[in-house]
């Protein structure tokens, strides 16, 4: 007797420790939790009959007897539990279900520690001293077989859910299976032969001992089987769902598991395929992956299969898990011949975008001499013009001052003809070489103190006769908050407000000109330049910049011109750091505003007259 009673409290202690072990484990392991308890009822029912045993007297003996039935209560509910949560890692509803299966076992307790007002439990309770050993015999009352009924369907039930592991799971997951039913079977043996009083010793309840015995299984499975370790949930759910081949090895590369897509890539199912070693299969893929050695891999290889070359990356990892050795080996396999695809194509379109690229530079610095030639042709044609030019104008210039004698009425209105074209022409070609300028990036453009009242004098010069020749109201104001001397450029700044003034008056039949020198803020000033002209078509307004560009033919009729003055403008805007922008509108006409930065002054100045050119 006292041999029982050691083996069962050792069981406890084994039971609880094994419990603890696994503890650390339960953010991976949800069943933990139904485990813990199960070990805790365990116990509770142990070490309850080791004292029931060791105690004399039958009121202690029925004492110790009642406290039992809190383990042997909640014993089927805990086994049940983690027979459960082990086999699908689900922790949803967890205390609903508790609660709902421990109601009977509660009402068991109660009635337990209250079998003397109606002896639900036992109808009777006496001590039978056949066997030497005072042992508490009990007669059972209509609610023990029905609380024993609920505890065998709840241990059966989680059996069954375990049988069910040992058909669908390979090794080494059958055999956990296998432990776990045993584990459970056995107490309910003990039990079976306790109920049916066929046990060795009278009056002696195999089940708590039996317990113990199931705790050792449960120990042996924890150390050889590493039952805890892998979970079979895991395997099914995720390992065999995964799109690459896992295959579990030996050390002498034998499969000891195998999913799905391993199956598929070795070209057989898992009963054929478990026990064989990878190279004696005819399959290429299977025997190039035999011949890696130890330790791990990183690898791709290709296969010609059928004709087709199939790409494959390999990973070999060792697996250990309760000894610092190799146990057996995980390898890995997954296709990646759509990604190989991919990469090759991906370097052939690198390879022709580079192609382009190179094309494309080519192709710019062919651009580039023929814009620098352009540019040479436009300086050397303009220079080349300006000088024939200037001859014509000043001898039909001093034609019409006399200085070679009188001339006739009637040769005054050639000699006007011929002094206006070449000025409009003398326009054109100066225009013609400060886009050269531009082109090459040898347009200088230097800051220098001026006077704006002078600067706008000369240029009033310029515009007045002009639109009093058209007929034109013309108005050129400074507003008072512009400081009366700027820094900026003279030079581009009269040659920006002669070209849009010019451009104004050319294009306003009737109404008037008006050019404002304003502040835009404390930091820029600004040149407006309204008209009310014949405007601009709003979808000509992103294009009016570009060089040689001009409005359709019925908007500039009779007006001339080669579309360089709004580019030479916007240039010169552009590199005195500032921006042009324009608001139009059919029929009322259009106004352009130039803003510029307000630079603080200097103290040594310089003046240049605004001549049409430097």
């Amino acid at each position: 007797m006292n041999f029982a009673i050691i083996t069962m409290a050792i069981g406890s202690v084994v039971l609880m420790t094994t419990a603890v072990v696994t503890w650390p484990r339960r953010n991976t392991a949800h069943w933990i939790f139904s485990f813990l308890g199960l070990a805790a009822a365990v116990s509770i029912w142990l070490l309850g009959y080791a004292v029931e045993l060791s105690v004399d007297g039958l009121d202690r003996k029925l004492f110790w007897a009642q406290v039992e039935y809190i383990g042997i209560t909640f014993t089927p509910v805990a086994w049940f539990l983690f027979a459960y949560h082990f086999l699908n890692q689900s922790v949803r509803n967890l205390k609903a279900t508790f609660l709902m299966l421990s109601i009977i076992p509660l009402i068991t307790i109660a009635i337990a520690f209250t079998n003397g007002q109606h002896h639900l439990l036992w109808t009777q309770n006496v001590l039978d001293e056949s066997s030497g050993v005072p042992m508490l015999a009990n007669t059972y009352g209509g609610w023990f077989w029905i609380h024993s009924a609920y505890s065998y369907l709840l241990i059966l039930g989680g059996i069954a859910l375990f049988l069910r592991t040992i058909k669908l799971y390979p090794d080494p997951f059958r055999w956990q299976s296998v432990v776990l039913v045993l584990a459970a079977a056995t107490p309910l043996a003990g039990n079976a032969l306790y109920l049916a009083g066929l046990s060795p010793i009278p009056q002696f309840d195999l089940t708590p001992f039996a317990f113990a015995v199931s705790a050792l299984l449960i120990t042996w499975g924890v150390a050889r089987l590493d039952l805890f370790d892998i979970v079979p949930i895991a395997r099914r759910m995720v390992v065999e769902h995964m799109p690459d081949g896992i295959i579990l090895l030996d050390m002498q590369n034998r499969i000891l598991d195998i999913n799905q897509e391993g199956q598929s890539l070795f070209r057989g199912d898992a009963r054929s395929l478990v026990g064989e070693s990878i190279a004696k299969l005819e399959v290429p893929l299977a025997q190039k992956a035999s011949t890696y050695p130890l330790g791990d891999i990183d690898d791709e290889i290709s296969i010609d299969e059928n004709g087709t070359v199939q790409h494959y990356s390999v990973r070999i990892r060792p697996l250990t898990i309760s000894s610092p050795h190799p146990r057996a080996r995980i390898l890995i396999l997954r296709n990646i011949s759509r990604r190989i695809k991919a990469e090759a194509g991906v370097r052939q379109r690198n390879q022709e975008l580079q192609q382009l690229f190179s094309d494309a530079q080519l192709a710019r610095e062919a651009a580039e001499q023929a814009n620098q030639a352009k540019s040479d042709l436009l300086a050397k044609v303009s220079h080349e013009l300006r000088t024939p030019l200037g001859v014509i104008l000043g001898h039909a210039e001093m034609l019409q001052e006399g200085v070679y004698g009188p001339v006739a009425e009637e040769h005054h209105y050639s000699l006007n003809r011929i002094i206006e074209n070449s000025n409009y022409l003398n326009e054109q070609v100066k225009d013609l070489l400060d886009l050269s300028r531009i082109g090459a990036g040898t347009l200088q453009i230097d800051l220098f103190e001026f006077n704006v009242e002078d600067a706008l004098e000369q240029v009033k010069d310029r515009l007045q006769p002009m639109a009093e020749e058209k007929h034109l109201a013309f108005s050129l104001a400074l507003s008072p908050d512009v400081p009366k001397r700027l820094v900026s450029n003279s030079i581009r700044f009269q040659q920006i407000l002669v070209n849009l003034g010019t451009n104004a008056i050319r294009f306003t039949e009737k109404g008037e000109v008006r050019v404002s020198i304003e502040m835009a803020n404390e930091d820029f000033w600004c040149i407006k330049v309204c008209d009310t002209g014949k405007g601009i078509p709003q979808t000509e307004l992103k294009n009016i910049f570009l060089p040689f560009h001009q409005l359709q033919k019925s908007m500039i009729k009779g007006q001339g011109g080669i579309g360089l003055g709004l580019t030479i403008v916007k240039e010169i805007v552009t590199a005195l750091n500032g921006q042009i922008e324009v608001e139009s509108e059919l029929e009322k006409g259009s106004q352009f505003i130039v803003t510029l930065p307000l630079y603080p002054k200097v103290v040594t100045t310089r003046e240049v007259p605004y001549v049409g050119d430097e």
